[in-house]
């Protein structure tokens, strides 16, 4: 049954209320009930249509009773849309698989480590940039509209009640949430945040189709919060760049996702595990020898890891396989702790006491203790910082 109001055929017949349901606007109509074996009926989905990466948490959002568990999966649908979106945009820039300088000087920084703030900066800056002719305008319009809009709110910094980047923090760094406080915060965001990714992230993501092949050649599709079914689409399909790529098809467009999507089973880098399906994996950060993915709906295993062949290919496309400037270079932490550092906000009491207390004392060990979240590690990040500057050219040597 297609809707009368914008012709789209995703649409669900409601039997309680005896009208059909569409997928896309979200208007009841009248009709004729389908028989129970007509094919027009979706699977029992509530996210059917939108890609799997976006579909597992939001029909977990959508399932859930508890608020505090509620409250993570609307983070983990945001944090996941937005890691497809910065990945779609850079397979919409690439060229002869690696990005441009500036672009891939842009993103260098932060896509090896990403937060979920950094990977709303990168969609922020790949909006930007993403062509008026490009399919994917309008996710670059909906990163700079709707999604501005819940994520940074109307006043900066924001505060839990205003911002959803300073909701997701309240949820990680915070402590515990009570039930009432988070039902609290829920009657806040519910109405926002389900029209924000329901109704206007929804309207263009359901044209965008995820595909990769599993073992045997087959091709299958990505889509809904269960597993990827097999799909006869695949008519003018280019040839994959490895086993386990991602491909992306938007307006009969093609974009490769690899080695920032992987499809196949989701294992550790030491094969001591498997998943048992195949699933999609979402880049999430780099490691020293391998990347690691976020496995889309895998029970067991909260992590993957590639080969190396998609670390070369990550190498490659944001071109950090330079050669060193030497033959040889120790490998340090020099530029996270410096990262870190940036990161800290106040706190300026705190670091002058444990600088004191460093100046003070020939030998020893200081110890710095306070509950988790409490934002111990971007202060002693700073401390850090500062006292490498502090010694850069005396007999002190700072080993951090």
């Amino acid at each position: 049954m297609n809707c009368p109001y914008c012709s789209s055929s995703e649409t669900v017949y409601k039997a309680k209320a005896r009208k059909w349901e569409c997928c896309a606007c979200e208007k009841r109509f009248k009709g004729g009930a389908p028989s129970p074996t007509a094919a027009t009926i979706l699977p029992n989905d509530p996210a059917a249509g939108l890609p799997s990466p976006v579909a597992v948490p939001w029909a977990e959002y959508l399932r859930e009773d508890h608020p505090v568990a509620k409250l993570w999966a609307a983070c983990d649908t945001v944090e996941m849309l937005l890691r497809l979106l910065v990945i779609a945009m850079i397979a919409d820039q690439r060229k002869d698989e690696a990005l441009d300088e500036n672009v891939a000087k842009q993103l260098a920084d932060t896509i090896e480590s990403p937060t979920m703030g950094a990977w709303f900066v990168m969609a922020q800056n790949l909006a930007v940039s993403t062509s008026h002719t490009s399919v994917l305008k309008p996710a670059a319009d909906f990163v700079k509209g709707a999604l501005c809009d819940l994520l940074y709110g109307p006043t900066k910094p924001g505060t839990p009640e205003t911002s959803f980047l300073k909701l997701r923090n309240r949820l990680a760094h915070g402590g515990g949430l009570t039930r009432r406080e988070a039902e609290r915060l829920l009657r806040l965001w519910y109405k926002s945040f389900e029209e924000c990714i329901g109704k206007n992230a929804a309207a263009w993501l359901r044209s965008w189709e995820l595909l990769g092949k599993d073992n045997s050649g087959q091709w299958l599709c990505m889509m809904g919060s269960e597993k990827a079914i097999p799909t006869d689409l695949t008519r003018n399909l280019p040839a994959l760049p490895d086993s386990d790529a991602v491909i992306l098809r938007v307006g009969g467009q093609v974009f490769h996702l690899w080695p920032l999507a992987l499809f196949g089973k989701p294992a550790l880098g030491n094969a001591d595990f498997y998943a048992d399906a195949d699933l999609a994996q979402i880049y999430s950060r780099r490691e020293p020898v391998r990347l690691c993915y976020t496995p889309i709906g895998s029970c067991g295993l909260a992590q993957s890891e590639s080969g190396s062949p998609a670390m070369k290919a990550f190498e490659k496309l944001f071109r950090l396989d330079r050669p060193a400037p030497s033959n040889f270079v120790v490998r340090d932490f020099l530029k996270e702790i410096h990262q870190d550092a940036r990161q800290m906000v106040g706190r300026e009491k705190d670091k002058e006491t444990i600088l004191d207390a460093v100046k003070i004392r020939t030998q020893g060990v200081l110890w710095i203790q306070g509950v988790a979240g409490i934002g111990k590690s971007f202060l002693l990040a700073q401390v850090a910082a500062d006292l490498l500057e502090q010694h850069d050219e005396s007999n002190i040597h700072v080993l951090p």
